[in-house]
């Protein structure tokens, strides 16, 4: 996706260039004049004017870390280069610092089929045999195993660790007042006021559920959803170890062909990341809960 402050960055850039050419003359002159003060502070308002410049540059390319960090990280995993298109222009950095604050992180996914064939250098959890079965013989769709180019928003916090899914549910919630708001309307039922455990896929998908969510982060409701497993895999891989190593289980989006069932997965004790099962969409249990994605 092409930068739409790329007209502006060029004009900059040209304006750059001259600048440094300047700053070269200018030099030559001052050290034929002897170091004279009305060049030396020409020589500094130049610098002045080059350093406005780059910033200037830098304010209209604000996610250029962000697209490198992100570059690296996938060429590191798939072992060949990706390349990561700019974010949206709908995504400001004001908003992504507003995101950050709520544990959401934005990362870039490259369009790629992660077929149980296929080996990549960073990919040393593979989703399991079920999963695979499950594509193949045609119960899921056949794209399931297929991760989607774009830019998502994705909930980076860990699991709960140990019993604190009890009562505690995820540390530092963003949801948790908008779960407790649902809960007394009724469109959901939980065992503990404001947790994501205990919830039903089919409570999950309801569209005042989502709607009440994604207010929170302030994001399009059509733009939400559960990540679908191979989402959560792929991403776990990359930058979230962390959530191989709790037992409690989340909700995935994808659901099974002419089947009311749905998948979860996450347990350490049966894989962790690889971990994937398949459940009732009225299923409820206290070891099982969600995160949210947001794909632009």
């Amino acid at each position: 996706m092409r930068n739409k402050n790329c007209p502006q960055i060029k004009i900059l850039l040209h304006q750059l260039l001259a600048k440094q050419d300047m700053i070269a003359v200018e030099l030559d002159e001052l050290s034929l004049t002897n170091f004279e003060r009305s060049n030396v502070d020409k020589v500094y308002d130049t610098f002045q004017e080059t350093s406005n410049l780059i910033n200037k540059i830098k304010e209209l390319m604000p996610f250029r870390d962000l697209i490198e960090t992100e570059k690296a990280k996938l060429d590191e995993f798939f072992g060949f280069s990706i390349d990561v298109p700019n974010p949206p222009a709908e995504i400001t950095k004001d908003m992504v610092e507003a995101w950050q604050k709520q544990q959401f992180e934005l990362h870039y996914l490259p369009n790629v089929k992660m077929s149980n064939d296929r080996e990549f250098p960073g990919w040393t959890k593979k989703p399991n045999n079920l999963f695979y079965d499950s594509v193949n013989f045609g119960s899921l769709s056949i794209d399931s195993d297929e991760v989607k180019s774009g830019w998502v928003l994705i909930d980076g916090r860990q699991k709960p660790y140990g019993q604190n899914f009890n009562a505690h549910s995820y540390e530092n919630d963003c949801f948790k007042d908008a779960l407790a708001k649902l809960e007394k309307s009724g469109q959901i039922k939980t065992k503990n006021t404001g947790s994501r455990y205990d919830i039903s896929f089919d409570e999950l998908k309801q569209v005042e559920v989502m709607t009440l969510l994604a207010e929170v982060l302030a994001v399009s409701p059509d733009n939400v959803s559960l990540p679908r497993a191979i989402d959560f895999n792929i991403l776990g891989n990359l930058h979230y170890q962390d959530w191989d190593n709790t037992e409690n289980r989340e909700w995935f989006s994808d659901s099974l062909i002419d089947d009311d069932r749905h998948l979860c997965g996450g347990n350490s004790d049966a894989g962790g990341l690889s971990d994937i099962r398949v459940v009732d969409s009225n299923f409820r249990d206290k070891m099982l809960g969600f995160r949210l994605m947001v794909r632009f």
